[in-house]
């Protein structure tokens, strides 16, 4: 599965927020809802964050399907 990085924010679509992103070996960027999205660690994870934890910080964590979700808690 290739792995694409997030290079910008846009307004939700469908009450889920959309993001634009990209792939180191494509020449264009592609746009995604957050639903969409799937986190990518980079290690193993007894080591560290995700992907997605080092570019959104703790707020945002995998949901039960693996999917992002907001943290409603204490940041």
């Amino acid at each position: 599965m290739p792995v694409y990085h997030i290079t910008g924010t846009l307004p939700p679509s469908g009450g889920s927020p959309q993001y634009r992103i990209r792939n180191d070996d494509e020449h264009h960027e592609r746009v995604t809802t957050q639903d969409r999205l799937e986190p990518v660690r980079i290690s193993s994870a007894d080591e560290g964050p995700t992907l997605i934890e080092k570019t959104f910080g703790k707020q945002i964590k995998p949901a039960a399907n693996g999917s992002p979700s907001q943290d409603k808690g204490k940041n």
